[in-house]
């Protein structure tokens, strides 16, 4: 599954602003393939990836990699070797995989140790 089906299932609810929290929003054009959206309550901008683990990723196609080989056990400097990436893009991408993981129903981990 690509970034934009993955983006895309995750919003087919009704968006909400991150900012005031109304569901009262209209869309607002796509940028980069991600639709935008205006909250009507408060004029604030918001895109579909606001509050999910994809917000501010510049690489998400190689986030959602990262994130589906997270749980085979590599150290943080090893996956970041591996995926080309620096090593605080590796811990801060291994956070939000274990938390996108932990708000699962049948989540595999409930806590995290950090040992690299």
């Amino acid at each position: 599954m690509s970034y934009y089906e993955l983006a895309n299932a995750s919003a087919e609810h009704r968006p909400y602003c991150p900012e005031c929290e109304s569901e009262i929003s209209v869309k607002n054009g796509k940028r980069n393939g991600v639709q935008s959206y205006r909250c009507k309550a408060c004029g604030k901008y918001f895109n579909q990836k606001a509050g999910s683990s994809f917000q501010y990723l510049k690489k998400p196609e190689l986030f959602v990699q990262y994130a589906k080989n997270v749980m085979n056990h590599g150290t943080i400097r090893s996956d970041a070797a591996k995926y080309n990436i620096a090593k605080n893009t590796s811990m801060n991408w291994r956070k939000k995989s274990f938390i996108a993981i932990s708000r699962l129903d049948d989540a595999p981990i409930q806590e995290a140790e950090w040992i690299d």
